[in-house]
């Protein structure tokens, strides 16, 4: 073998051996990549340790409270919170800060946060939102005077309607329903443990419609605050001296429950509605009559 061909051997060895060197580098250091380690919690508080929320945006408010274990909404309705939106928004304490400054490191107009988009307190801890970073579309926030670079997971969470933040559930948890009077004037009323009812329906029919009223949940809650309809279902509840009464507005193929004690409507389908406010239809539907 020629001189030159070992030379170009030994060039092409080297050469191989620079590459793995240069790719077990990029495996082990990824740069380019923050590393988990290097990145800590928005906040120190910890979830559990948080009673109360105020979320501001556009100059509205909505407060939440924990109590008695359960979260509520009491601005600017009074009724069961949502659980699962609400633990959504606290997970935002332990959220990772990928990047921080000082206010005199960064200009805080360009990034609205000299005024920002929305504020949310978890208890009296002030978390601003501004503007999200053009390249990694991280959203820049602002609590206890310094400005992070968070993942932007939720932003959402604080422009939404108060209705979000409403438990999607018609009826209180452990509601014990003893008697329905539907749109049609029809009764079904539970008496010495049995129900009864002019009603041509069947009694593993009544446990299914009762259970369904127990378990519904709407598809979207808002304010309400206009006239409301002339139709309604009205339930009582064991314990509660006043009946839950629900107004009926149809608007095409769907249909929105009115609590007026509550100022707030649920939506509801058809399907579902139907199920509901009417034992005939609920008849058809599940025995297929």
């Amino acid at each position: 073998m020629s001189n030159h061909k070992k030379n170009s051997r030994l060039l092409l060895n080297i050469a191989l051996v620079i590459a793995i060197a240069l790719l077990i580098l990029l495996v082990v250091f990824e740069p380019g990549l923050e590393k988990e380690s290097n990145t800590s919690s928005l906040l120190s508080l910890d979830k559990d340790q948080i009673t109360s929320i105020r979320i501001i945006h556009n100059e509205e408010t909505i407060q939440l409270e924990k109590q008695n274990d359960k979260w509520v909404i009491t601005i600017p309705v009074r009724a069961e919170g949502n659980e699962f939106k609400i633990n959504s928004l606290l997970n935002l304490v332990k959220t990772k800060s990928h990047a921080h400054y000082s206010p005199q490191e960064i200009d805080l107009a360009p990034i609205r946060l000299d005024k920002p988009r929305s504020r949310v307190f978890f208890n009296e801890t002030e978390i601003a939102f501004g503007d999200t970073q053009p390249i990694n579309h991280q959203r820049y926030v602002m609590t206890g005077g310094i400005v992070h670079l968070i993942n932007d997971n939720y932003y959402h969470h604080t422009i939404t309607t108060a209705g979000n933040y409403v438990s999607f559930s018609l009826l209180p948890p452990e509601s014990n329903i003893r008697k329905i009077i539907f749109p049609d004037k029809s009764v079904l009323e539970k008496t010495d443990g049995k129900w009864n009812t002019k009603i041509d329906i069947s009694a593993d029919n009544i446990t299914s419609l009762v259970n369904d009223w127990l378990y519904a949940e709407a598809i979207e809650v808002k304010l309400y605050k206009a006239e409301k309809p002339d139709k309604k279902v009205t339930l009582y509840i064991q314990g509660q001296e006043r009946p839950v009464i629900f107004y009926i507005f149809r608007k095409e193929d769907d249909v929105w429950l009115i609590n007026e004690s509550l100022t707030l409507k649920y939506m509801l389908t058809e399907e579902i509605a139907n199920k509901l406010l009417d034992p005939d239809s609920y008849k058809k539907n599940v025995s297929g009559k």
